[in-house]
């Protein structure tokens, strides 16, 4: 539809980048924020395993666990999930590129 509106292949496909790396940053920024949170949280608290002690006890192992939080595995995950959205925006930006105005009315 836009480019029965004049716009070209590359613009539009400038467009379907600009929009992957906007969703990208935001998803990864409150998915951040989100995740810090609740981390925060239990790392104050622990995660209990109630009725698993004597198991635990029997491994070596504390009956709480507190996670840690350390700057690599805040910014792995966010940055894969960036990374592979960047890599994956290749098939549509190659898809936008090779429409003909006719065709893409045609596909909606």
């Amino acid at each position: 539809m836009l480019m029965a509106l004049g716009m070209k292949p590359g613009q539009i496909g400038r467009l379907v980048w600009l929009e992957m790396i906007l969703l990208a940053l935001f998803g990864c920024g409150l998915g951040l924020l989100l995740g810090m949170g609740v981390t925060a949280w239990v790392e104050s608290v622990g995660i209990s395993f109630e009725g698993m002690e004597e198991i635990y006890r029997q491994w070596g192992l504390p009956a709480r666990i507190y996670p840690d939080m350390t700057p690599f595995r805040v910014l792995f995950g966010p940055s894969a999930i960036a990374g592979a959205i960047l890599v994956l925006g290749i098939i549509p930006y190659r898809r936008v590129l090779g429409l003909e105005p006719v065709s893409a009315m045609a596909s909606t």
